[in-house]
Order: C-alpha cells, then sequence, then structure tokens
C-alpha cells in the first residue's frame, strides 16, 4: 500500500479554475486565442473575488491576496492498494489494523513537512514534534515510521511515556527520561544515546558517566 501526495485545483477557486492553471503552466506565447480568453476570464473573477473578500484592504493587499496562486490549489492524498488507488479520506482510512490506520495518519503529515523544509536554507533544522508519539501503533509499524523520518531527514522531538526510538532503523536519538519523585519538587532529566545497535548513559550527572559503554547497558529500555 502507498499514499500519494497531489496538488490540486481547490473547488472554491471556480469551475475554470483547472483548466486555467494547466495554462498557467504553457508558454503564453504559445496559447491560441481561446485559451488566453480563458486564462483571462480566471484571472479576472480571482481579482473580483479578492476584492469582495477583502473589504477594508488596500489596492496591494488586495491584489496580493487574489493572486496568491496557493489559495487555488489544495493537496489531495490518495491511497494506492490492492483495490486500486482512491481518495485518502476518514472513510477509506478506516480499513485495516488499528496501528495500520494510524500509520497511514502520519504519512502524509511527514511527506508535508518534509516538502516545507525543502524551501529551507541547507542547515536549517527540519523540526517535527509529535505529542503521544506513535500512540497504537506496534513496534514494528513505529519502527517503519521513525525510519521514514530518517529517510526524509526530518529532526523529530517525540514525546511518549513508553516510545524510546531505539530501532535499527534510526542511526542515533537522544533519549530524556522525565521522572519526578512525589512529594519533592523539580523533575529529573536523564539523558542516553542509542546510536543505533546499544543504549548507553550520557548524562554528566549520572554516576559512571565516564564508564565506557557495555552491552549490560541495554536493559535500560522499558
Amino acid at each position: 500500500m502507498s499514499l500519494r501526495l497531489s496538488w490540486d485545483a481547490a473547488p472554491e477557486a471556480g469551475p475554470t479554475a483547472a483548466e486555467a492553471l494547466k495554462l498557467l503552466r504553457r508558454d503564453i506565447n504559445f496559447l491560441t486565442a481561446t485559451e488566453r480568453a480563458i486564462l483571462a476570464a480566471f484571472l479576472a473573477d480571482r481579482v473580483r473575488a479578492g476584492r469582495d473578500d477583502a473589504e477594508g484592504a488596500d489596492v496591494v493587499e488586495r491584489l496580493t491576496a487574489a493572486l496568491d496562486y496557493r489559495r487555488w490549489h489544495r493537496f489531495v492524498v490518495h491511497r494506492r492498494g490492492g483495490a486500486g488507488a482512491e481518495h485518502f479520506t476518514a472513510r477509506t482510512q478506516a480499513f485495516g489494523s488499528g496501528g495500520e490506520q494510524a500509520k497511514l495518519a502520519h504519512l502524509p503529515l511527514f511527506a508535508a513537512m518534509a516538502g516545507y523544509y525543502g524551501s529551507a536554507r541547507p542547515t536549517a533544522p527540519r523540526l517535527l514534534v509529535l505529542d503521544e508519539a506513535f500512540a497504537g501503533i506496534d513496534d514494528d509499524q513505529r519502527a517503519d515510521c521513525m525510519s521514514m523520518l530518517v529517510e526524509l531527514d526530518l529532526d523529530p522531538v517525540l514525546a511518549n511515556f513508553g516510545e524510546w526510538g531505539c530501532y535499527p532503523e534510526v542511526p542515533q536519538i537522544a533519549v530524556y527520561h522525565l521522572e519526578r519523585t512525589p512529594g519533592l519538587l523539580g523533575v529529573a532529566a536523564l539523558r542516553f544515546v542509542w546510536d543505533g545497535r546499544q543504549l548507553r548513559e550520557d548524562d554528566p550527572f549520572l554516576d559512571g558517566h565516564a564508564a565506557p559503554a557495555s552491552s549490560a547497558e541495554v536493559p535500560l529500555l522499558p
């Protein structure tokens, strides 16, 4: 099973949007008179709609809103499986196990985030923050999700009571185990590092920090 993102004409952009957007991708010198008329009518309609929807704004703001091509599109997720291709909606997501449903719901998010960060500088962080990360997904499917984060070069910050992210698919990850003692102020944050093979303590406040890592430290996993 696979998912595919497409950027299609939005219904609210008008009935001629799909054809006009195709014309915008072509060199205007090769458009026929009829095609130019279709394109001109579409742009005039967008300007008219921008004027009506931006009451109180000045001319520049109205034109900026009217000609913002992002408002003429929408993202559509397509799901392809044994039964063929179909739009990925709340109804079609309901097929399959709970883990499969949760996993499929994460994929468009990961792809959209990776696409968004593709416009950033190469040195910029590619941050993805998830609370209760991968809840309801079994270990194998969690490993697949973590593998996709690695492949898409995202920098995840995950919060989950029982998720340490220590899978062979993950080359390296830092883990902060938060621990609170009832009746005492403050929260202890103990740092560990997973290197793709084993988990080791990596916190200057832990006894034995300078001791070399060994396989005996692996049972730190819950």
